[in-house]
């Protein structure tokens, strides 16, 4: 078998009583065949019978793959390399592959199904699908260690997560600018009993310093009484002299303890105690303040967590697809569907879209190198054209199903049959 790297083509097709077409045999010319006819003509079935020979579970799943009315059908599909033989009835089927000399495969179908592909694909069809369906489609092809849309799913749940909590965050910078910055205020509560106290100590301290007060006054008093005893008892001289040192020391200790006195305020008391509740308010929205100022700081980082696990996300879906082996480079997908080179195909023109959808097909089928194009009678003649150069380019057979009654035009099918 020829392992060229150009591929396989369909060099020839026979076909006996499959769908509805009677006996048919087409040998393909070039690298775009034409296949015309009328709705119903059976150019479709002509797909369905490289199918049936390269796929015994294409065959099976079709309900009456025989032509009404016949009991047995026949498909030789001549690839070049190989040649496809597949005997069938509605229930059952064999096949045979030999080579160009004749030699006999063995597991035809292992054989065939290393390098069958998927020339069901349709360029045309897979380009005007649906986003979320052409990245199904796209998603079937390459084999991906992760689930893609549970990756998704994650991402938008992190998503409303931070969300939530950026909500949060600006709920609570809304409570702290509404609350006024007081720096002289002090960070717990004043209380009134306290206060009291200790205006209550400082009326016993003013209390304690009147008595030495008083006692000095006394000390004054007694001094000259004690002088006056002097000058009219003489005889009491000495002891009242005694006595009078004993006083006079006594006073100066106690006229130095006057000078250090210091009485306090009483005034101070009487306001602060008429500011405790006004003081006591600041200080609550002061610590209001630190503690909405906490909870932001607390969000902030959360938020910029959730953000470094979405990033994460991102990152480990971007390295997922690009180490996927995509078929075609610069393709990729988002949370809509396909995209090329970052954009969304849908966003692509028609032309564009086209091309890309060819060099998907082509892709898929790199041994096997034959598409088909069911809806070709949509395509302008410049887009055939860059149907054709596509072709031509990449070594690929592109098969055009086209609606019309031009006998004249590429393989004509009516009835079943080619007409010659």
């Amino acid at each position: 078998m020829n392992n060229d790297t150009n591929g396989m083509k369909v060099i020839s097709l026979q076909a006996k009583n499959t769908m509805n077409l009677s006996a048919i045999e087409i040998i393909p010319e070039g690298n775009t065949i034409v296949l015309t006819g009328k709705n119903g003509a059976g150019k479709s079935n002509i797909l369905k019978a490289m199918e049936f020979a390269l796929s015994g579970k294409a065959l099976a799943a079709t309900p009456e793959p025989v032509k009404h009315g016949e009991k047995s059908g026949d498909i030789i599909l001549d690839l070049g390399d190989i040649i496809v033989k597949r005997h069938f009835t509605n229930d059952t089927s064999t096949l045979k592959i030999a080579n160009a000399e004749g030699m006999i495969f063995n597991s035809p179908q292992a054989l065939l199904d290393k390098f069958r592909g998927n020339i069901s694909f349709d360029p045309l069809e897979f380009a005007g699908l649906p986003e979320k369906q052409q990245k199904e489609i796209l998603l079937g092809m390459i084999d991906l260690p992760i689930d893609l849309d549970e990756l998704d799913t994650q991402r938008k749940q992190t998503y409303d997560q931070r969300t939530d909590v950026n909500r949060d965050i600006k709920r609570l910078e809304g409570q702290r600018d509404g609350i006024p910055n007081l720096p002289d205020v002090p960070d717990d509560e004043i209380s009134a009993v306290d206060v009291m106290a200790e205006m209550q100590a400082a009326t016993e301290q003013i209390a304690a310093n009147n008595n030495i007060r008083n006692k000095l006054r006394a000390a004054v008093t007694q001094c000259s009484t004690l002088a006056n005893d002097v000058r009219r008892v003489e005889l009491e001289l000495e002891d009242k002299k005694r006595e009078l040192a004993v006083q006079e020391k006594f006073k100066i200790e106690l006229d130095l303890a006057t000078r250090t006195l210091i009485d306090p305020d009483l005034e101070v008391f009487k306001c602060k105690l008429e500011d405790v509740e006004q003081i006591n308010a600041h200080v609550r929205k002061k610590n209001e303040l630190k503690g909405i100022c906490t909870q932001i700081n607390d969000l902030k980082g959360v938020s910029l967590g959730l953000t470094v696990d979405m990033t994460a996300i991102d990152t480990l879906k971007t390295k997922t697809i690009s180490e996927a082996g995509m078929p075609v480079v610069g393709l990729g997908f988002n949370e809509s569907g396909v995209t090329f080179e970052e954009i969304p195909l849908s966003q692509r023109s028609s032309a564009e879209q086209r091309k890309i959808s060819m060099s998907i097909g082509m892709a898929m089928n790199p041994d096997l190198k034959v598409l088909w194009l069911k809806d070709a009678s949509l395509l302008d003649s410049d887009s055939i054209e860059d149907v054709k150069t596509m072709a031509d380019e990449n070594g690929y057979q592109i098969w055009l199903e086209c609606v019309g009654e031009d006998k004249d035009v590429g393989i004509f099918i009516e009835g079943g049959a080619v007409v010659t």
